[in-house]
């Protein structure tokens, strides 16, 4: 079913689709932009769309180039480029839409994109009446042919209310996304949660598998924390453990991750890790933060102790929740051997440490 926008220009809208686009707008957004591109391309005659949108310090990136040449694409969604670069640079500065018939003849004209074909584009503005500047761009390409006219009213007319559908798509995902990282989030320290860690690991599994290196679990747990909240209150307690955060968080890798599950109980997963004495000066360096004085706000300091239960992936070729149990067990066995242990871990084994619940090993 459709009905016809303008019956001069002879543009039509299709009911189908348009209730396809809101319900993806709900349940798909990557589905939601890609449908919208391609109704935009359509309804213009043209080869391709993109959404361009500005990262946080302003540099406009790709998140989709629907109908770029294959060739193109890799190159294409990985680079970035400035905020008042090109054709979608100057709409994200003027928030007014941008014809440009003959691209390779315009002055907002891109090297690389005239190397790539683009003969002509259509780029629109993503913003509302009360926004300053775009929070995106909608631009339409023609790479194999350019347009023998420029759009008319009616075209653009459809184009701009697909605009205010990524508008509304953009403002929503922002929410959920907002609502997503609070939710991941470990509220005292800022540290991700339990749940954002089970969200982590089997991407982090994954990447162990494609480049055959291991990935340590490592589960950790403060010694003599209890007396520090027992002699100085709970409220010094939690300095202690928002400090001993911002440490982890400083010391460890961009590839590792550090996750609080509650109280004093820590997880860092090492990743790319190819030996044990790899793995091993890490968690040496984990002790060294742990190590040194904590000051309190009556400026005394005080200490505390660490003990670690590691596994290791793929060599204990568990479920992300199998390996968390296993490097738990460790912990819990080195805690009750500690005077046996002249140190602060122990790697987890299946002979040592049964394991009473059936482990489904990682695919």
């Amino acid at each position: 079913m459709a009905f016809i926008l303008n019956p001069d220009d002879s543009v039509t809208i299709d009911i189908a689709t348009l209730r396809q686009i809101i319900r993806q707008a709900g349940s798909n957004f990557e589905a939601f932009f890609r449908t919208i591109a391609i109704e935009c391309a359509k309804l213009l005659g043209a080869d391709a769309a993109a959404l361009i949108q500005p990262d946080d310090e302003g540099v406009l990136h790709y998140r989709f180039f629907h109908g770029l040449p294959e060739a193109f694409q890799h190159e294409v969604l990985a680079a970035g480029f400035g905020r008042d670069a090109g054709t979608a640079g100057h709409v994200m500065q003027s928030c007014q839409p941008l014809f440009t018939p003959d691209y390779p003849s315009s002055p907002h004209a891109m090297p690389d994109f005239v190397a790539f074909g683009l003969k002509a584009n259509l780029v629109v503005p993503i913003c509302s009446d009360e926004q300053a500047s775009p929070v995106a761009v909608l631009t339409v390409s023609w790479f194999q042919h350019a347009p023998t006219q420029q759009p008319t009213s009616a075209q653009m007319e459809l184009i701009m209310l697909y605009g205010d559908f990524l508008l509304a798509g953009l403002a929503r995902q922002s929410m959920i996304d907002a609502w997503r990282q609070q939710a991941n989030r470990d509220a005292l320290t800022g540290l991700p949660n339990r749940r954002a860690l089970m969200e982590y690991l089997p991407a982090a599994l994954d990447r162990s598998a494609r480049q055959g290196t291991s990935v340590a679990v490592c589960v950790m747990d403060l010694d003599d924390f209890k007396p520090v909240n027992d002699r100085f209150g709970h409220a010094a307690g939690d300095l202690l453990l928002m400090e001993l955060a911002y440490r982890l968080r400083s010391m460890i890798r961009t590839t590792d991750l550090i996750a609080r599950l509650g109280g004093d109980e820590f997880v860092v997963v090492l990743e790319h890790i190819e030996s044990v004495n790899q793995m091993e000066q890490a968690v040496q360096r984990i002790h060294q933060v742990v190590d040194a004085p904590f000051v309190l706000p009556d400026s005394e300091a005080v200490h505390v102790g660490m003990s670690i239960g590691i596994t290791l992936y793929p060599q204990d070729n568990s479920s992300p929740a199998c390996l968390l149990r296993h490097a738990d067990h460790a912990l819990y066995y080195i805690k009750d051997n500690r005077k046996k242990i002249n140190r602060c871990w122990i790697l987890w084994q299946a002979d040592r440490d049964p394991d009473p619940h059936h482990c489904i090993e990682a695919e």
